[in-house]
Formats: C-alpha cells, structure tokens, sequence
C-alpha cells in the first residue's frame, strides 16, 4: 500500500500496530523504501512520523534516501538525517534516483488494484488508538548515533500531522491528514483553509470539531483566531470536520 500510494490504508495498519520498519524478505525493502521510490511524499512523511527508521538498509545496503524518486521526497528528511547525508543523497541522486537491478515482485509489478484502495477487512484498530499512539512515541525517542550531537532543534519539533476525519472519528470517516510545520504560529483558521485546500471529499461548508479521543469538542468562532498549540492540546487529538447541513454547531462561511 505504501507504494501505491494508499495514505489511507498505510494510516490503518500503522494504527493497528503492524511494524513499520518490517522488511522484505526477498529484497530487504521496507514500506518506506517503496514510498521513497514511488515518490508517494505524505506517505513518506506519515511512515516517518510513525518511527519509520530512516536509516534502515535494504540487501543493496542502501538507505530509503538512497532510491527516493526525486530530490523533493529527499528534502523530507533533512530533519530527520545530517544534513551532510542528506546533501550527499541530493548529489548522488542521478545514480541512486533508481535501482534497476532491483527485484520487484509479480505483486507488485501487477498490483491487484481491485482491492488496492479498500481499507484492510482484518485490521483490528483499537478504540483507544494505544497501539498508534506507541508508534508516534517510537519516533519521538528514536534518534540514531550518527546525529545525537546535532539533533534536531527544539523549532524543528513543533511540527504535527493531524488526521481528519468526516462526522465521526472512525476509520471509515478518514478524509486523510495535513502537516503543520509550526502548532504555535498556526492559526485554527488557516488549519481549516489547508483543509479545504489539500483534502478531497470536503464538504463545501463545514464546522470543525477537536476530537481528543472520548467526544468530539466544537471549536468556537472565537477560537478561530488561535493558534493550534493552544486549542489542540493532547498530542493524538483529531480533527473532525461536520457538513453544514449535519452540525448544530457553528457553520463555516
């Protein structure tokens, strides 16, 4: 699914507690290597964020920097790798852009794109998304050898995905997630413009909801104007947005 593309289906395996750093056995390849290649960049991000270990090797020994598609899905990682590696994969890109000795199995050369965009039927997802929460936590603690000296800076930090959902937040709901690069500079107004702008199947017209994993919390029009670090206070809280038609809350012009 990740070199698909499917952001959806990867968001409901890695809630459901699968490993994200689990390898191939034919070619050593992770879910983020194949996300790199296929140059799929939110899935890219998601699996980062989820503790995706960016310094895992394939057979060949290279990194999933090493066969990113392009040198935007290589900028994805300037925080997450020295900048050194990261410039170093930039200018190696002609030569590692792909790896064409690669094996790629029949599945993947012919995917079965009937069922490649449905949600997983067997995927349990825990209520209490314990299970999630403990792959975001991986991430955060993780922080290899090579760059505990110049690890990232406290600004760096302040970058948060947040997961969307349509009316109730429930897996069938998910309108798929945007990035924020700053929760403390961002207003809740332009979280809600990026919304509109990035996600498909938005309703036209909506109010928007904090969802911090007991009941769903209507945002005021009030607190439009502030920032996102001071509404969105728990780390795993949601975003639910509610047609116009359906809310009893208030309406979005």
């Amino acid at each position: 699914m990740s070199a698909l593309g499917n952001l959806k289906v990867v968001v409901s395996y890695l809630r459901s507690g699968i490993d994200v750093n689990s390898k191939n056995r034919m070619n050593g390849w992770t879910a983020l290597h194949w996300a790199c290649v296929r140059g799929h960049n939110r899935v890219v991000e998601t699996l980062i964020r989820a503790g995706a270990d960016v310094y895992v090797t394939n057979s060949k020994g290279r990194w999933p920097i090493d066969v990113c598609k392009d040198n935007q899905t290589r900028e994805l990682f300037r925080y997450h790798m020295k900048d050194e590696e990261v410039d170093a994969a930039i200018q190696n890109s002609e030569t590692h852009a792909a790896d064409s000795t690669v094996f790629v199995p029949n599945y993947m050369a012919n995917p079965d794109l009937s069922a490649a965009w449905e949600s997983p039927t067997n995927t349990t997802i825990a209520d209490d998304e314990a299970n999630y929460a403990r792959s975001i936590e991986r991430e955060r603690s993780y922080q290899s050898p090579l760059i505990q000296a110049t690890g990232p800076t406290a600004d760096s930090c302040l970058g948060r995905e947040f997961f969307v959902y349509k009316d109730v937040c429930d897996e069938s709901h998910l309108l798929g997630s945007v990035f924020v690069d700053d929760i403390r500079s961002q207003k809740i107004s332009e979280l809600i413009s990026q919304i509109r702008q990035e996600l498909d199947d938005v309703p036209m017209s909506f109010s928007i909801l904090r969802y911090n994993g007991q009941q769903a919390v209507p945002v005021g029009k009030k607190q439009e104007e502030f920032s996102l670090e001071r509404v969105f206070r728990g780390e795993n809280d949601a975003v639910v947005v509610k047609p116009k038609e359906n809310s009893i809350h208030r309406f979005l012009n």
